[in-house]
């Protein structure tokens, strides 16, 4: 059963010596189905892809889904111990990202709770950052 959610995301990306953060909160949809736990918000004006559709797919500490319809579409694959080719899709033309370095920690249950996500971002097996993210989910 879909629940009504607000869902609060702080994403830290590491390049070189930099450090960047970038913030959300919004309303969403919270949903338990076959053991996963599925996020899923609307993009605006704030995040750059106004008119696209996020969903996060969070099957426990093994595995997790970034993806993004609408305006642009893409799938993000975060498994421990993997490395995952994911093409991502630009208004100037597609990507194809290699995700490895991956950590997944799954505090959520039926009333929401925390997840926090790892993952390094690479172009030619050449790193370009390495990410966290921070996502707690409480029901409305």
């Amino acid at each position: 059963m879909k629940k009504k959610a607000t869902i609060y995301i702080l994403g830290t990306q590491y390049v070189d010596d930099d450090k960047d953060f970038v913030e959300l909160t919004t309303e969403g949809e919270f949903v338990k189905k076959d053991g996963s736990f599925f996020l899923t918000y609307s993009e605006d004006e704030l995040s750059g892809v106004k008119g696209s559709k996020t969903t996060i797919k969070i099957e426990g500490d093994k595995k997790a889904l970034i993806m993004k319809s609408g305006n642009s579409h893409s799938t993000l694959i975060i498994e421990p111990e993997k490395r995952n080719l994911c093409r991502y899709e630009t208004e100037y033309g597609d990507i194809l990202f290699g995700i490895s370095d991956c950590d997944i920690f799954c505090q959520l249950n039926d009333n929401g709770g925390e997840a926090k996500l790892k993952y390094s971002l690479d172009v030619n097996s050449g790193l370009v950052s390495k990410n966290e993210l921070d996502i707690k989910v409480r029901l409305n």
